[in-house]
């Protein structure tokens, strides 16, 4: 019997190293997914998307301009708010260490209607067109690139 444990605990602890490399590998692939969805709203829409990064509660949420140009929560098809994503909450194990969203104090990486990442103030106006990479950091270790100009998104290398 106890050596029928020792096999199975053994053969388990492996397994639990491959599902946390599956969490951080998600939780990358998640990030970046809401990136280019904000990205590819703006673009179909006319108007600023965005995704606001809060590394307080590793959390993410998709907003966009509404047309008196404040500040809302990003619309799906149906007419719904969109949902807050808790990355700490879906994969756990891994948070947002930080992100730099270039000039943005909202801590929003906000796209325009031909996809170049920028700033907004706090009252929804334009600030710049970012100049600098945007980027989010996991703390995995993994860290996502909004380039400058073209608002491409990837892993960092």
């Amino acid at each position: 019997m106890v050596t029928i444990m020792s096999i199975i605990a053994v053969s388990a602890v492996p397994t639990l190293g491959v599902i946390g490399d599956t969490r951080k590998g998600s939780a990358r692939d998640e990030v970046i997914r809401m990136l280019e969805y904000a990205r590819a709203r703006a673009v179909a829409s006319g108007r600023p998307c965005g995704v606001q990064v809060l590394s307080v509660d590793s959390t993410m949420t998709m907003v966009q301009i509404a047309s008196d140009g404040s500040i809302e929560p990003m619309l799906n098809p149906f007419g719904i708010d969109e949902e807050s994503a808790s990355i700490a909450v879906q994969f756990p194990g891994v948070e947002i260490s930080s992100i730099d969203a270039q000039t943005d104090a909202l801590e929003t990486i906000w796209f325009t209607y031909n996809a170049q990442p920028h700033s907004r103030n706090a009252d929804g106006t334009f600030g710049q067109i970012n100049t600098g990479n945007a980027s989010i950091t996991l703390s995995s270790g993994d860290q996502i690139l909004v380039y400058a100009y073209s608002g491409f998104v990837e892993m960092a290398p």
